[in-house]
């Protein structure tokens, strides 16, 4: 990202915020424009070094492998998982997606495990279920007609809820607030976070998400009507059968020390 983009973002982010910056020799507010070039004369904007995710996912995983080499593989597996979303993400028309891959970095979604017990539970298995939800889904949704960036809206943040829930320890996954209930009924947590990203979703987008799995929690009446109303529809039932269908591929591999 240039110094001169940069600025601009931060100038936005003040703007949709209702932020302002005040003028010290008028007194008045400055204007959006005028906020993104002081910003771009006097911060200091740095990119992160090129390996600083390898660095980053190596020291996320460290003890997991017990060979250098398998470590190697492991992290160059997580980059090209990372690169294949980021660019799929960023090809869907979509306001608010650049916050989403954000999003995604900030909370490790790259390096986690998608379960400490079921499917996927390595490092890296969160994006990697992801990225195989959508491969099913793109082939499936040719069937159907599905708009190509509701597929890959759908697919591939079904989970990214989990991005921050689980992590390592040697050999060791834990769960944050493991007492919490936040397990059940996942897909609304993720909704939730990809409409504070300031992404829009449509009716069966958030469906699709809201119901992904096969066994739904619903405690009201309008829950209940919206599950029947989203197992009747394409998209939902696309990402429901590609979730199934890539957790088969890696079932759990690791039960040793979770907590």
């Amino acid at each position: 990202m240039e110094k001169k983009e940069f600025a601009q973002k931060f100038a936005n982010a003040f703007a949709q915020l209702g932020l302002n910056v005040i003028d010290d020799k008028t007194g008045k507010p400055l204007s959006e424009a005028e906020v993104a070039q002081l910003a771009e004369d006097n911060l200091v904007y740095t990119e992160h070094p090129r390996d600083y995710y390898e660095q980053l996912y190596r020291k996320k995983i460290k003890g997991w492998y017990s060979t250098k080499k398998d470590e190697d593989k492991a992290v160059k597996r997580m980059l090209k998982v990372r690169k294949e979303i980021i660019t799929l993400l960023q090809s869907a028309n979509r306001d608010g997606i650049e916050n989403v891959i954000q999003y995604l970095d900030d909370r490790g979604f790259y390096y986690r495990a998608s379960s400490p017990n079921g499917h996927h539970n390595f490092p890296g298995g969160l994006a990697e279920h992801s990225l195989g939800v959508y491969k099913y889904a793109k082939k499936a949704a040719k069937k159907y007609s599905l708009d190509e960036d509701s597929v890959k809206i759908a697919a591939l943040l079904h989970d990214i809820c989990k991005a921050d829930r689980f992590w390592f320890e040697g050999r060791s996954i834990h769960k944050h607030h493991p007492k919490s209930n936040a397990d059940k009924g996942h897909g609304s947590r993720s909704v939730m976070i990809i409409r504070n990203c300031g992404v829009s979703l449509s009716q069966q987008e958030r469906r699709a998400i809201r119901w992904h799995m096969s066994d739904p929690n619903y405690n009201t009446e309008e829950e209940t009507k919206d599950y029947y109303r989203a197992i009747k529809e394409d998209l939902r039932n696309v990402v429901n059968d590609s979730d199934h269908k890539d957790a088969a591929d890696h079932p759990a591999s690791h039960r040793k020390n979770q907590k």
